[in-house]
Order: C-alpha cells, then sequence, then structure tokens
C-alpha cells in the first residue's frame, strides 16, 4: 500500500459511523474481564444491557445478567440485536469471531475499535484502542515514519494496523509474522560469537531474558520489572543461568518519581488508583557507566518515557532496539520518530507476533557501532 493510499485510509475513518446506538439495547459478546467492563461502561451510560453471548457460556449468569449462546441468533436476541464484541486479546483472531457470530445470522455485530470512543471516560486505558481522529491529526508524522521504513513488508505492516485499528482491515485480525518475537533475523546475527549487554524493561518473569539464553549465552543482563508478584518469578528463573544478570524492582521512564501501579500478570501499568507504590527511573542514570547492546522495551505504554530516558545511552551505545507498539494509538510512528530524533543511522521494521495488532514490535537496527 502506497502513503496516498494509506493517507485516504485514515482520512475516510469516522467514528461516528461505526459507533453503537446507545438508544437501543445492546448485547454484549464475551464474559471475559473486559467484557465484563464494557457491560458496565454501558450500563453506567444507561444503556440497556439486556446480557451477555459467548460461544460456549461458562455459566447461566453474570454480573446478574443472563448468558446466551451465540448460536442463538437474533431469534432470542432480537430483530437487528446490536452485539458489541467484549473479546480483546491477543490469542483469538477477530475474523474467528466474525465467523462464529455471522454463522449464527448476527448482521450488528461491533467491535471495540467501533465504540471504545462511546466508553473511554468508564474504560479508561486499553492499550491501542482510540479514536481515528488521532491519526487524522498525525498525518505528517506518518507520513515521515512509514518513508523512514526499511522494507516493504514493514510498510505493509504499518498500514495494515493502522487500518486494522480503523475498523478498514478486519481480515488482518489473523495476521502472525513467522519469526521469534525480540530474537531473529533482525536481531540475533548482531550478537553472535560476542560478549553483549542486554536490557529488559517490562522482564515480567524473565521469560524472554530464558529465551535469549536459548540461542546465545547472555553475558551481562540489567532485568527491570515492578510488579512485586513478577519480579519474585523473575528472581527465581533467572537463578538458573550462570550470567551476570541484576534483577532490578523498578519502572523505566525519562525521570526518578514515585507513582501508583496496579499490576495484573503481564499488564503491569502506572495507574492513579493503583494501590502499589512503585519508583521509576532513568537508564541513562542507572546506567550511566554501561555500553549497552540490545534494550526490550514492553512497559505498557511507558515506551517513549523510556527512550527519552535513554537519550544517551542510545546515542552513545547505538543499541538494537525492541520496543512493543501495541500500547498507544500513536506508538506506531512516535517510537521510530523518536529513536529517529535521538540518533540518525538506524534501520527500522516491523513484525507482528500476535493476532489482532497485539505483540507488534518496532525493530530499530543500527547500521553501524
Amino acid at each position: 500500500m502506497s502513503f496516498s493510499e494509506l493517507a485516504a485510509s485514515i482520512q475516510a475513518s469516522d467514528d461516528t459511523t461505526r459507533a453503537l446506538d446507545l438508544g437501543r439495547p445492546v448485547w454484549v459478546y464475551g464474559t471475559g474481564s473486559f467484557g465484563r467492563a464494557v457491560a458496565a461502561a454501558l450500563r453506567a451510560k444507561g444503556v440497556q444491557v439486556p446480557g451477555f453471548v459467548a460461544t460456549k457460556p461458562p455459566a447461566e449468569s453474570c454480573d446478574g445478567l443472563p448468558i446466551l449462546p451465540i448460536a442463538v441468533g437474533p431469534g432470542a436476541l432480537g430483530q437487528g440485536a446490536q452485539v458489541a464484541v467484549g473479546i480483546f486479546n491477543r490469542e483469538t483472531s477477530y475474523g474467528d469471531i466474525d465467523s462464529i457470530a455471522r454463522a449464527a445470522g448476527i448482521e450488528r455485530l461491533f467491535w471495540p475499535f467501533d465504540y471504545y470512543p462511546q466508553v473511554e471516560d468508564q474504560l479508561g486505558w486499553k492499550f491501542w484502542l482510540g479514536s481515528t481522529t488521532i491519526a487524522k491529526a498525525e498525518i505528517d508524522r506518518i507520513r515521515q515514519a512509514y518513508e523512514m521504513l526499511s522494507d516493504e513488508r514493514s510498510r505493509t505492516l504499518f498500514s495494515r494496523i493502522i487500518r486494522f485499528r480503523a475498523g478498514q482491515d478486519l481480515a488482518y485480525a489473523a495476521h502472525v509474522d513467522p519469526e521469534e518475537q525480540y530474537f531473529c533475523d533482525l536481531t540475533l546475527p548482531h550478537l553472535a560469537n560476542r560478549s553483549f549487554c542486554y536490557v529488559d524493561c517490562g522482564a515480567f518473569d524473565g521469560d524472554s531474558y530464558v529465551a535469549l539464553n536459548q540461542h546465545v549465552p547472555v553475558a551481562d543482563a540489567y532485568l527491570f520489572e515492578p510488579d512485586t508478584r513478577n519480579y519474585a518469578a523473575l528472581v527465581a528463573n533467572v537463578r538458573r543461568f550462570s550470567g551476570a544478570a541484576k534483577c532490578l524492582p523498578l519502572a523505566v521512564a525519562d525521570t526518578y518519581e514515585i507513582l501508583s501501579f496496579s499490576g495484573e500478570g503481564e499488564g503491569g501499568v502506572v495507574d492513579r488508583g493503583g494501590t502499589t507504590r512503585i519508583a521509576t527511573v532513568k537508564l541513562d542514570d542507572m546506567l550511566s557507566n554501561t555500553r549497552i547492546d540490545l534494550l526490550k522495551l514492553d512497559i505498557e505504554g511507558s515506551e517513549a518515557m523510556a527512550l527519552r530516558g535513554a537519550r544517551r545511552l542510545i546515542a552513545e551505545g547505538r543499541p538494537i532496539i525492541c520496543a512493543s507498539l501495541y500500547h498507544k494509538p500513536e506508538d506506531v510512528w512516535d517510537l521510530l520518530l523518536l529513536i529517529a530524533g535521538i540518533v540518525d543511522d538506524y534501520d527500522y521494521y516491523i513484525r507482528q507476533h500476535m493476532f489482532n495488532t497485539f505483540e507488534s514490535v518496532l525493530y530499530a537496527v543500527p547500521r553501524r557501532r
């Protein structure tokens, strides 16, 4: 897809044409945490929610509302029933959900990217969901990022990610690249046969550190994980390896600060309503005498802050950077441009490792070191 075609798609996108009619009943498809939050958000706005539908109902009711099998179709839900998809994850392709709903005769199916602007104030931050007005206001920056991508494959993924999130390319929901996440032909050749330093921001339970060690021995590593439960698992997993890994119970940003934090497995996030207090640090301060070779950022929307707090390390060391692109809508173009503003000799690639644009990653690879 050319940039002119992408720009035309962005300009054609419109939140209002895909919105729910909040004056009519809305069924919610899915009874997981996101689906329940959607139902609660709609009810808080005075919308009638008759109940949930599910492919295989786990119970007869949820949060005081009945759960019906999706197969009952419009006969039980009401002719022309609105069904809001309350499934938002990386494991279930929206293409599969669409096929199940259509087979059941559901015609008025609304996706999270359709209705999110209507309930954003109740739902709060939800990864890459956002209004189409964000991209419209950033056309010039989107063009700059598009033109800086280093291969046609990345430009195609870049375009399709933006179009999918605007409700214009549902078929892209099923796309998954074949490469292993983070440790693939874009990164591993630069690490082979040499001692290197790995920095993992959002180390979770050490899964990425373990995976990297299966490819090449990690001589030195700094693993940042602020969630206390994840941190305990991280420390336990790192003990299995002989490399000099330092586990740090800290979050990474562009300043030192004490913030509220809500932890939920892989989804820990800075949250004013969080019950846990964490410290954030700048990598430039923490690793002032360290040359890093591989920097991984998967920190629930704080990637841009972490990059700003690592300007000197990036400028002086030119590490390979793997940054998540699915936590904020604008990260798809903003993170590339942020790195380019620090150092001007990187090649940029995008790969996607799970469904529905989750686990999409920007790979910034230095041309020289």
